[in-house]
This record gives structure tokens, C-alpha cells and sequence, in this order.
């Protein structure tokens, strides 16, 4: 009977601490959320437009969805889903500056601003189309390396509606 007790509390503790520690934290997340959806984006790719003014650098991100493709050979996306894309300026010439950054609603591409941003929901990279747009209209967000990935935490309006991401993302950067 003892041995029968013991076992029993091991398989339950054994259960609570899988329980535990399977689950996934905020932090592990990669996603968009706006007006009460979520959606999963985990790629990116990035291009680097070179130097714009003020010092600083021109650089897109465009976060996607899984079921959408990126073409080495076309250099296109391909595919429908979600997009992400946020246009920033950096002080860094060749990667993307790890730091804050903050909506110009002005453009004066100043380091550590971002503009011309929007998030669009089943968009067709085919013919360009989508079933919604949100184009950002204030907001800030952090860029962080971890290993290979880049976090991307993101705060901000859009149509008059609140989007927060926050993105964990294999990135692709092109030319």
C-alpha cells in the first residue's frame, strides 16, 4: 500500500511539474493583437534602403504569417496571410539598431523613429490585395536580438483602435 501511495504522489508530481513547465509564457509568443483577434507571425525579412538623411538609415521589416513564403530566387514574398510592416530609421548602416523607437507622424527620419507602418489582415502578395488595413497613426516599440531572433515589442494606434505585438522572429535580411 505504501509503495502504491508513493507511486501515485510521483506520477502527480511528475504531472504538475510537466504541467509547469509546458506552458508557454507571453514572452514565447509571437503575435499581433488588434480589435480582439491574434494573429501568429514568425518570419521577417528585412531591406536595407541605405542612407535617407539626418544620419540615419533606412530599414523595412516585414513580419508574415506561416502561410506565406519567401521567394530567394524571385526575392517576393509569395503567398496569403498576415504582414506586419514597419519602416525605421537606424543609426546602425548595415543592421537594424537594437533599442526604442517611436511613430514620426512628421517623417523627419531621425535614428529611432519609425513611419509608414500598417498591419494587414489575408493580405495576397500575388495581387497586392487584403481584407483589412491598419495603418499605424502613433506608437513605440523595442527591438531586441535574442540568439538568432529579433524580438519586436510593439505598442501603438491604429483606425483609431489599439495594436500590441509582441514578435519573435527568424529574420531574413535582403538586398
Amino acid at each position: 500500500m505504501r509503495k502504491l501511495l508513493l507511486y501515485n504522489f510521483t506520477i502527480l508530481a511528475l504531472v504538475i511539474i510537466t504541467g509547469i513547465l509546458g506552458c508557454s509564457k507571453d514572452e514565447d509568443l509571437s503575435s499581433v493583437k488588434i480589435d480582439g483577434a491574434e494573429y501568429v507571425l514568425n518570419n521577417a525579412i528585412v531591406e536595407n534602403f541605405g542612407w535617407v538623411k539626418n544620419g540615419s538609415y533606412n530599414f523595412d521589416i516585414t513580419a508574415y504569417s506561416d502561410e506565406i513564403g519567401y521567394s530567394t530566387f524571385f526575392k517576393a514574398l509569395d503567398g496569403t496571410g498576415q504582414v506586419l510592416s514597419i519602416q525605421l530609421f537606424s543609426s546602425e548602416e548595415n543592421v537594424m539598431e537594437k533599442g526604442n523607437y517611436s511613430f514620426d507622424a512628421t517623417n523627419t527620419y531621425n535614428a529611432g523613429t519609425f513611419n509608414a507602418s500598417a498591419f494587414y489582415v489575408d493580405y495576397n502578395t500575388a495581387d497586392k490585395t487584403f481584407d483589412q488595413q491598419f495603418k499605424l497613426t502613433e506608437g513605440t516599440f523595442t527591438l531586441a536580438k535574442e540568439g538568432e531572433k529579433y524580438r519586436i515589442k510593439l505598442t501603438g494606434k491604429v483606425n483609431d483602435k489599439i495594436i500590441t505585438a509582441n514578435l519573435l522572429l527568424t529574420v531574413l535580411y535582403i538586398e
